[in-house]
Formats: structure tokens, sequence, C-alpha cells
């Protein structure tokens, strides 16, 4: 059994996924029960107060200050990032360059190259750059698809 005791502050998430702070409700052989003290997933789909069962594999003391979100080591905020709303800088940017990712944002996303390679990246007029993730959490690289306006699907590279 870990060393978790009930009302302790927790990190919860996979390894290189989004991490939620909880607290411990219940501990168990091999999981504790966790009640989620944040917003959790890309469309804040589980409110706070959702508790999870989680094993102890996917748990970490919380030591630092709750009023702070948990960062990447590229001092990011880990945690799920609110997709077409007319507030991010997406809307309105142009595409002005399609490469391949560096090793600095595979690294800030906790990524390795994959047998397919490098994920592309689309760097906009503003400065930001965009690139798929194979789930909503950020546990993996994805891929560019697009439809052309004759409804021809096709993938994207760099």
């Amino acid at each position: 059994m870990a060393d978790f005791k009930v009302g302790d502050p927790v990190l919860f998430g996979r390894k290189h996924g989004e991490k939620t702070r909880g607290t411990v409700l219940k501990v168990n052989r091999k999981t504790c029960k966790v009640q989620q003290d944040e917003s959790r997933g890309t469309m804040k789909s589980h409110p706070i107060g959702t508790t999870w069962t989680v094993p102890f594999t996917l748990l970490s003391h919380d030591s630092s200050d709750r009023s702070k979100a948990p960062e990447r080591p590229s001092g990011k905020p880990f945690g799920a990032i609110p997709i077409g709303r007319p507030d991010e800088p997406v809307i309105g940017a142009i595409i002005v360059k399609a490469r391949l990712m560096t090793d600095i944002e595979l690294d800030n996303e906790g990524w390795d190259e994959d047998r397919r390679g490098r994920p592309t990246a689309l760097v906009l007029s503003n400065g930001t750059v965009l690139y798929a993730s194979q789930d909503d959490e950020g546990n993996g690289a994805g891929a560019l698809f697009c439809v052309d306006a004759r409804g021809k699907s096709f993938g994207l590279r760099a």
C-alpha cells in the first residue's frame, strides 16, 4: 500500500497526460478514491467533485501551492485546453508554415518521436503553433487530416 491517507492533496493522471488535483476520500489495497478538486478534460466535461478510483501508479502527492496550476517542464500549465473559443489565438489567424515539431515541443508535451516520425506543426501568423494529439489529455501525438473543397480527404505531413 502506498503512502496515502484520507484528506491528502494529490495529483492524478497518466504520466504524460493531464494532471488533475484531487483529495483522497478512501484508501484501498491497490487504489484510492479521489475527489477531483478542479475541472478535468478538454471540454472540462468532468466537473469538480467527480469521484475517481485511481491506482497508486497514477497518483502523486500534491505538495504545490494549491492556488497555482501544476506545470509542465516548459512552465506551461498542465490540463485541458478549451477548443474553438473566439478568445483563443486561433480565430482569424493564418497558417504561415507547416513544419515538424521541434525537440523542445515534443519534450514539453512529454512525447517521444515514434515509428511514424515527428508530428506536423502548423505555425499561425500570430506565432501560435498547432499540432494534433491522439486524445484530449495529450497522451501522444496524433495525425492531422484535412478535407479539400471537393470533399477529398488527405493526411497532412510537413
